[in-house]
This record gives C-alpha cells, structure tokens and sequence, in this order.
C-alpha cells in the first residue's frame, strides 16, 4: 500500500480498467494484446490502482528464469507528476529480487523517453548500450558490394561454436529483446530454428530467425558493423528472406556505427535508437 494507492498483478478482468486509462498512446498494443500479454507463463503485469481507476501499469518478462526485462510502463496522464511509475517499478524490482535465479534486471527505453529513463536513473538501473532498430521492407534494393551467396551452416555444433567463439556483452535475442549474452540461450531448439550463413572468408557469420512481434520478422543477428562493406552480405540476406514468404520484413539491429554506414536509408525503416539498461543481481 502507498497511502490509499494499491499495487497488484493483473488479470484478464481488468482488461477494461487498462483500456480506461488516459496515457496518450495511439492504438497501445499493451491494451490491444492484453488477454494473451497476461496468459504468458514468463511475463507479469501489475497496476497501481487508486480505488477501481488503474493509474499505472508494468510488469516484466522473464527469460529462462534468469533474465528480466521491465517494460509496459503506462501511467494516466491525469495522475502525472506524482512518481506513481517510479513506486510501482521499484516494487516490482523488489519481487524481481525475490527470485533466487534471476540475475540480471534491465530494461528498453527510446531515447527520446525522458520520463522513462528518469524513472531508471532514480532506480540505480544503468545504460549498457544503445541501438537502431531497422526494418528492410525491400532488401533487394540494398546496395551491398557484390559477392558469393556466404556458406548455409546446418550443423546444430558448428552453429553453437560460432556464437560461443563471439567476444560480446549483449545479444540480440529476439527483435525489441537484446540480452547480456549468455550461452544459457543456444538451446537445440533455438538454433534448430535460426538459419547460420558463414562468409567465404570464414571470420564472419549471421544468424536468421524468424520472430513475430506483432508482424512476423526475418531477424538478422550480425556481430560487426561492417554488413555494408561484406561481399555478399545482402545477397544472402535477400537468399534466406525469400525462403520465408509470410514475413512483413527483415528485422536488424545496428549500433551507431553500423548505422553510420547505411548509403540510402530510404531502403530501411530505421526507428530511433533505443537504450538497454540492465544491472546484474
């Protein structure tokens, strides 16, 4: 309890008191998806509720039992200015922090979300890095230096060896998911599903991976910031992406400098840049 303020976990009954709320978000896809967002055995939603009226809402999604992302930060916007988001995230730290496995707490925030990165900073949670999410709905236009379709890799080992050889301290998960890189993802299962392309001259690789958030994605994880100077490179992406017809795009995430070295961003969709916060427990 906060005063007369209550927090508690969400269920599929207070789907209207989540769509009551005023947060100024055109078409929120918290409130669009909220029967299946609660239904999610790794991922939790609380409200902070004044009487029956939701004034806040977050949760956070747990990966392999070990990693936890806070999002779905919404507050009504005729409660602002209270610290409302700042007492629910803390308390929702403070669960987290009652789980023996979890190691690492984090969290997604546009650049441009001051109040969301200010409610970070007063929770001690710090930046890792930061990255451009680009969306190529037309691949074939990209204009990457000529070259060989790169090598298919199918051997679950080989694929593993590849990502356990990387020297990086995050991960692109999933789209809208990187994660401090740990092995603990390189199931049989996820690499089962994740096309592996190695480069002719063996010292590069890319992963493909289909990933629905909201739109079904072709997501391309690449580990260097050089796609554009890579003979081949968008050969092979264009390769693979055929091979998924139901796909909306392909999905990538590029760091700063990755980005510096798009020649026409008219082909990609970049959104902008998005910062990892994250601190290990």
């Amino acid at each position: 309890m906060n005063g007369v303020l209550q927090v508690r976990r969400l269920d599929v009954q207070d789907h209207e008191a989540v769509s009551n709320m005023e947060t100024g978000i055109e078409d929120d896809y918290v409130v669009r998806i909220f029967p299946d967002l609660i239904s999610r055995r790794n991922n939790v939603v609380y409200g902070l509720f004044d009487g029956d009226q939701i004034i806040a809402v977050a949760g956070y999604t747990t990966f392999y039992d070990q990693y936890a992302m806070l999002g779905r930060l919404r507050s009504d916007r005729r409660y602002h200015g209270k610290g409302h988001a700042t007492y629910l995230l803390k308390q929702i730290i403070n669960e987290v922090h009652q789980h023996p496995s979890i190691k690492w707490i984090g969290a997604n925030t546009q650049i441009s979300n001051s109040p969301a990165r200010k409610v970070l900073e007063k929770l001690s949670i710090p930046q890792m890095t930061s990255f451009y999410p680009a969306k190529v709905t037309h691949p074939h236009l990209l204009e990457g230096i000529d070259g060989p379709l790169w090598d298919k890799i199918t051997d679950r080992d080989r694929k593993r060896e590849l990502l356990q050889s990387l020297s990086i301290d995050v991960f692109p998960y999933e789209a809208y998911y990187p994660l401090p890189f740990d092995e603990i993802y390189l199931t049989d299962d996820y690499l089962d599903a994740s096309a592996c392309y190695l480069s002719p001259t063996g010292d590069r690789f890319m992963m493909i991976r289909e990933d629905q958030k909201k739109y079904l994605y072709a997501n391309v994880k690449y580990f260097w910031n050089d796609a554009f100077k890579q003979p081949g490179f968008w050969k092979t992406v264009l390769h693979e992406s055929e091979q998924h017809t139901d796909i909306d795009g392909v999905w990538m995430d590029l760091t700063q400098d990755a980005y510096a070295q798009i020649p026409d961003t008219d082909v990609m969709e970049v959104g902008e840049p998005w910062m990892l916060h994250g601190l290990f427990v």
